[in-house]
């Protein structure tokens, strides 16, 4: 088997990789020329590495002749004020609809891409697959307007469409500036961690499992919307209380030090039925986070 995977140096990029090249498959990684994080890829003979920037995505065609899928993960500006600059997410949904011709145009039985729960905006707390898209960032908005291009034209051209909405995810590899590594280095140095009263239901899922679970239900013949999370969702102090009982920490968690956004707290707490009939997290959360706090040591 065969496949190119876009944004391949990203945090899940990575992991996605790795399973792909544990089930024997070739794979063609592109990633942006000179990109900082090319040392996280794999030395592997089943491993091709493509220097391509994502605007020239449609270059591939002539680099690939075949491939069975195409996993499109690349996607800027996906946090801080770059979530509501629209030119960066017009570039997004058009970088991304190039992608999905390119795999179309190479022959892939199927096209995997990311979305999120932004597409959803304040609907992410009803968690279902079939929730209306109301995004209300323009990053929410070009997943979903990409989503809507992708049904019909997948639709159109027989191509295999699996639409993998991701919630939260955690891990190595995952931004230094998130929540989770935040607070655990903090934790690790007993400091003071200042916090959102953190009340809202939350999900986190290993990105090792979020991989998993994407390449197991695109092999086996799955088409459509599907939620990729953990099967539990829990008040996000629950998750901080963990973090710290397994630091053994002396951080004091100052929830409410930081007020929730004048738009209120996002929920998460989205339905993995439908992963489930494919996939079953195997990573608890609390092993995942000793797991984590090993390469954060380092």
């Amino acid at each position: 088997m065969r496949a190119v995977v876009s944004g391949a140096s990203g945090f899940l990029g990575v992991h996605l990789i790795d399973e792909l090249l544990r089930r024997g498959w070739t794979i063609f990684g592109v990633i942006r020329p000179n990109s900082p994080n090319a040392s996280r890829l794999p030395e592997h003979e089943n491993f091709h590495a493509i220097e391509l920037d994502i605007a020239d995505i449609s270059q591939i065609s002539g680099i690939v002749r075949y491939c069975d899928g195409f996993f499109h993960l690349a996607w800027e500006g996906i946090r801080g004020a770059a979530r509501n600059d629209q030119e960066i997410q017009r570039k997004n949904l058009m970088n991304s609809i190039s992608a999905l011709k390119t795999a179309a145009k190479i022959n892939c039985e199927f096209f995997v891409t990311s979305g999120s729960q932004a597409e959803l905006g304040t609907n992410s707390a009803i968690g279902s697959e079939s929730a209306t898209c109301a995004p209300t960032c323009e990053y929410g908005k070009a997943k979903a307007k990409f989503l809507e291009f992708s049904q019909d034209f997948s639709s159109e051209n027989g191509i295999r469409l699996i639409w993998a909405r991701i919630f939260s995810l955690y891990g190595e590899f995952d931004f230094d500036g998130s929540l989770i590594n935040v607070a655990l280095r903090k934790m690790m140095n007993n400091e003071p961690v200042p916090l959102s009263p953190c009340t809202q239901m939350w999900n986190f899922m290993n990105v090792c499992d979020a991989a998993e679970a994407i390449v197991e239900i695109a092999v086996r013949g799955f088409h459509g919307i599907v939620n990729i999370a953990d099967i539990t969702s829990n008040p996000l102090r629950d998750y901080i209380i963990k973090m710290r009982t397994i630091l053994n920490s002396e951080s004091e968690l100052k929830f409410g030090e930081i007020p929730f956004p004048s738009t209120g707290a996002v929920e998460l707490k989205p339905d993995t039925s439908l992963m489930q009939r494919y996939f079953t997290p195997k990573i608890l959360f609390e092993e995942g986070i000793s797991l984590l706090l090993k390469g954060l040591t380092k």
